[in-house]
């Protein structure tokens, strides 16, 4: 598994900031281990050994707390797969196309996959926002879903610009699913879906080689109903 980066809550600074720093980080882990309703302000500030008055001096309340901790994890996020917000460059042949399509979503798992403990709790944070939604999803879809699912659409068009809105629908929302499906894998079932006795890149190339080569196959049945 690739290894542990810098955190959703790094902070150069110091004195209050890492104090802050310090009870979102332990907030996070709590709230995804325990979910919103199992964790208590008293819980956090415990973990975080600060007193409970500094969870309403930085933010006010447990549910803006909540709030602030998706909002790192999602701009964090953000950073780590800038390409989503470009144009994809142009492809030159379908086996260009799907080796590329390949690449894309090798990217995303990677990032998402990853064993470090805030990898695993941004899983279970999703996990339980796609579970119960909170008034946290908006923005999940807002860092995640809509501008991952625009780069689908604008990397799908490079092979046939005239898809039909009903098969590009069709093949995105396929995508999404199978990629948001691995998002919510969470110890045990990480271990589970990638055997120990299996290397990771190893895996993920076989799952992101299939999905590629399926997806290339309705490419191909749209391209001849559009060439007639």
């Amino acid at each position: 598994m690739p290894k542990e980066t810098d955190t959703p809550f790094t902070t150069k600074q110091d004195g209050q900031e890492k104090t802050r720093s310090r009870i979102l980080s332990v907030a996070a882990l709590l709230f995804a281990e325990k979910g919103f309703e199992g964790t208590s302000v008293r819980m956090i500030c415990a973990k975080a050994g600060v007193n409970v008055s500094l969870v309403n001096y930085y933010f006010k309340s447990k549910e803006l707390l909540y709030f602030e901790v998706h909002k790192l994890m999602n701009l964090h996020l953000t950073k780590q797969m800038p390409w989503v917000n470009g144009e994809p460059e142009p492809v030159g042949s379908l086996d260009e196309w799907e080796a590329r399509l390949q690449g894309i979503i090798s990217g995303i798992l990677k990032v998402h996959l990853t064993k470090d403990k805030y990898s695993v709790c941004r899983r279970r944070l999703f996990s339980q926002e796609l579970s119960r939604p909170s008034k946290c999803l908006p923005m999940l879809i807002e860092y995640f879903y809509n501008p991952f699912r625009a780069y689908l659409e604008r990397f799908f068009r490079l092979a046939c610009p005239d898809f039909s809105e009903t098969r590009l629908n069709m093949m995105i929302v396929f995508l999404m699913n199978q990629v948001m499906g691995f998002l919510r894998l969470v110890p045990p079932w990480d271990a589970i879906i990638c055997p120990s006795g299996l290397a990771f890149d190893e895996w993920l190339s076989s799952a992101t080689s299939l999905l590629a080569h399926m997806l290339r196959r309705e490419l191909e049945e749209e391209l001849k109903d559009v060439r007639g």
